[in-house]
């Protein structure tokens, strides 16, 4: 949730990663991989680092001010 800062005139943007192929996510199981991806995500695959960097680089030049952009590959649609 945002922190209080209107009164401040303070505004921040986020970066929410999903389910994205690192070290980490490479050494779980392959049925918690098949769930994240395949069924869960309607990309049907894993997020890149890349596309986490991409979107950061986005909101850095951009004239962005209190977003929240998720890189999820639609696994958080509606949420």
């Amino acid at each position: 949730e945002k922190f209080n800062l209107i009164n401040e005139n303070i505004s921040y943007n986020t970066v929410a990663p999903g389910f994205i192929q690192t070290q980490m996510t490479d050494k779980l199981p392959p049925m918690v991989t098949f769930m994240a991806t395949k069924i869960m995500t309607p990309l049907k695959a894993k997020g890149q680092v890349e596309d986490v960097a991409e979107v950061c680089g986005m909101l850095v030049e951009g004239d962005f001010r209190g977003e929240r952009v998720r890189v999820c590959g639609g696994m958080l649609i509606g949420k």
